[in-house]
């Protein structure tokens, strides 16, 4: 069940920064506590870390598709669990993702892509 939470929230973060893509202001939105290249941050909530990109985009479009058995599947053999308060560097942004290398927590050291919206500044 937190896993189809989870997909369904990165749907729902995908579909608002889409309808936001219009905007004129180029300036990322405070509301998420933006986290720059480079930057520390904290996990809001529990949440998966994908070990790749693609498998983040495979997980979404499995679920989009509606095939949650799919999704999940990617989920177990492509992410690892990270939770509230775990610490993180972010090493690249993109579009509502960001790659980061977890620093603490039982995770610390491994990396991977996470959607912006589990994560705030330290």
């Amino acid at each position: 069940m937190k896993k189809i939470i989870f997909i369904l929230s990165i749907l729902i973060l995908l579909v608002s920064c889409t309808n936001n893509s219009s905007s004129s202001s180029s300036t990322p939105s405070t509301s998420h506590s933006f986290v720059y290249t480079g930057g520390k941050g904290i996990i809001t909530q529990g949440a998966y870390v994908f070990t790749s990109e693609s498998a983040l985009k495979q997980s979404i479009s499995a679920y989009a598709a509606g095939n949650t058995a799919e999704s999940a599947s990617i989920v177990a053999r492509s992410a690892f669990e990270v939770n509230a308060g775990d610490k993180l560097t972010i090493l690249e942004n993109k579009l509502a993702t960001s790659k980061v290398r977890m620093t603490s927590g039982k995770n610390s050291g491994r990396t991977g892509w996470i959607p912006y919206k589990f994560i705030r500044k330290e």
